[in-house]
């Protein structure tokens, strides 16, 4: 199952596309930026940056990360949506429950 963890927040009022934006690192090691964007019928939705570029004469985005397996993409849309981050015991999704020291020796597989 993969971690993420909450870096940072940022809130762009003055900005007519993008609300808001959060860091999250996945694994420990790979920060990625996810956008609360605004669509011109004042829908709003969370996803990671892109950038526009024009092949064949049409505009397409190609994004700047994308999640492996749909669970984990939920786990993180999920994670936003709820705004969990604001809550002071959500800093590390899922949550770790037990770390090495926590088990003893003769719990050990091995």
């Amino acid at each position: 199952m993969t971690q993420f963890e909450f870096v940072s927040h940022q809130d762009f009022p003055e900005d007519e596309y993008i609300k808001e934006a959060v860091v999250l690192c996945l694994e420990g090691k790979y920060r990625v930026t996810y956008l609360k964007r605004i669509l011109q019928n004042g829908s709003q939705f969370w996803s990671v940056v892109s950038t526009s570029v024009k092949k064949n004469g049409k505009k397409m985005f190609l994004p700047g990360f994308e999640a492996d397996s749909t669970f984990l993409n939920r786990d993180i849309t999920n994670y936003l949506n709820e705004r969990l981050w604001e809550s002071p015991q959500a800093k590390v999704w899922p949550e770790r429950t037990t770390s090495m020291k926590d088990v003893q020796n003769d719990e050990m597989p091995f």
